[in-house]
């Protein structure tokens, strides 16, 4: 009997396998001894050019079927974050509805939803800022990475790894 892949949270949206990864980062990070301290998980180049093949993909898909047909907000914001990141590229919670083909009032709502969920941050540029910049979590970051690993395996075909 093959052991089920740990999932990065739970059914419940709960942190999963990488809650501990997120503990043993937050005691170590006081330590003072930079070789004992985990390092965060880090947004992959080459994941996030497949997911922007992937959000191109998923984008096409409205040329040939009725437009809201597909609707999944939460996985297109996620998807539309990491690459973002990838290119450095600031995300305002205004804009991350209309960046996923969403309400901008829809959005607002999803992220609301993901941040409850410890999923994205928001956080003020400066004290006078009157909207946030919106970015991926550790968590976040740690399971985007972790279903881009499974899918590159399952793509490349390697039934030991994927």
């Amino acid at each position: 009997m093959t052991e089920q892949p740990r999932k990065p949270f739970d059914t419940d949206g709960s942190p999963g396998e990488f809650a501990e990864t997120e503990s043993a980062l937050q005691q170590t990070a006081g330590a003072g001894r930079a070789d004992d301290a985990l390092e965060p998980e880090r947004i992959r180049p080459h994941g996030a050019r497949f997911l922007k093949t992937y959000l191109q993909a998923r984008r096409e898909r409205e040329w040939q079927f009725p437009k809201g047909l597909f609707s999944d907000p939460a996985w297109d914001i996620l998807l539309e974050l990491y690459v973002a990141e990838s290119e450095g590229r600031p995300v305002l919670e205004s804009a991350v509805g209309p960046a996923v083909s969403i309400p901008e009032k829809s959005g607002l709502r999803w992220l609301g939803i993901l941040e409850a969920r410890k999923l994205v941050a928001r956080t003020l540029e400066d004290e006078g800022s009157q909207e946030a910049r919106i970015s991926l979590t550790p968590n976040a970051i740690a399971g985007m990475n972790h279903w881009l690993e499974r899918m590159t395996q399952s793509v490349s075909g390697d039934p030991e790894r994927g």
